[in-house]
């Protein structure tokens, strides 16, 4: 585990690298803050565990000014047999001014928890963002903390702010049906393009609730989405005609 740790690199071309293969069954980082500064930073993270546990919490991601990458991989190697709990949660990421990248793949196996909730914001300059569980399997009858609201353990929650700029957001994260799962994307100046890639268009209900926003519902997922140019599904991509 990695918990209470504080990471400041300050100005330059700075890479900060987190590789936690667990032999247990846990990878945990909780409470983790790094600030790389301006230039062009990378803050490379690859938490894997034979099952059980691959968590990033509480923590706060901070890239400055500059052309920076945040990629985050969670992996379960193993298989939990309806155990793993795989989540980025309660995390701030903000990316500062530049063309920046965030990448979070989140792969687990025979899992009962796969959420991101996240707070986003991209800054200025044309972003990526990246945000995909598409690769974990869930098991939907596991009920280890029946306590537990199910609207939280899958799909995506938060507020994702794409900032000024021509931005790109592919979303590849799936919620259970039956959840609460609830997401505000904002676009900002500049032309921005939203990739919603699980299922297709057909599984979507496409609502209008202002003059530039739209609600988009599908399983547990709610989405709400703001000053984005266009939006289009898996069937779109290539070629087709976004929703706007």
């Amino acid at each position: 585990m990695l918990q209470a740790v504080e990471i400041e690199t300050g100005a330059g071309e700075d890479v900060v690298v987190i590789d936690s293969h667990a032999i247990g069954s846990t990878a945990v980082i909780n409470g983790l803050n790094i600030e790389t500064g301006a230039q062009n930073d990378q803050i490379l993270i690859d938490l894997s565990s034979p099952g059980v546990e691959q968590v990033i919490a509480i923590s706060n991601f901070s890239l400055g000014d500059g052309h920076d990458i945040l990629s985050i991989v969670q992996t379960d190697t193993q298989g939990g047999d309806g155990l793993t709990f795989a989540s980025f949660f309660g995390n701030d990421v903000y990316l500062g001014d530049g063309d920046d990248q965030f990448l979070l793949d989140m792969n687990a196996q025979d899992a009962f928890w796969a959420d991101i909730i996240a707070d986003v914001y991209a800054g200025a300059g044309d972003d990526y963002l990246s945000l995909d569980n598409s690769d974990t399997t869930v098991t939907a009858n596991t009920d280890p903390f029946p306590t537990v609201p199910i609207s939280v353990r899958t799909g995506l929650n938060g507020d994702y702010d794409l900032g000024p700029g021509d931005d790109v957001f592919d979303l590849n994260v799936i919620a259970q049906e039956g959840e609460a799962a609830e997401a505000d994307i904002f676009g900002g100046e500049g032309y921005d393009i939203l990739n919603i890639l699980p299922g297709s268009a057909s599984d979507y209900t496409v609502e209008q609730v202002s003059a530039d926003g739209y609600m988009i519902t599908s399983l547990g997922q709610t989405l709400y989405v703001y000053g984005v140019e266009e939006i289009n599904f898996s069937d779109d991509i290539p070629p087709g005609d976004a929703i706007i």
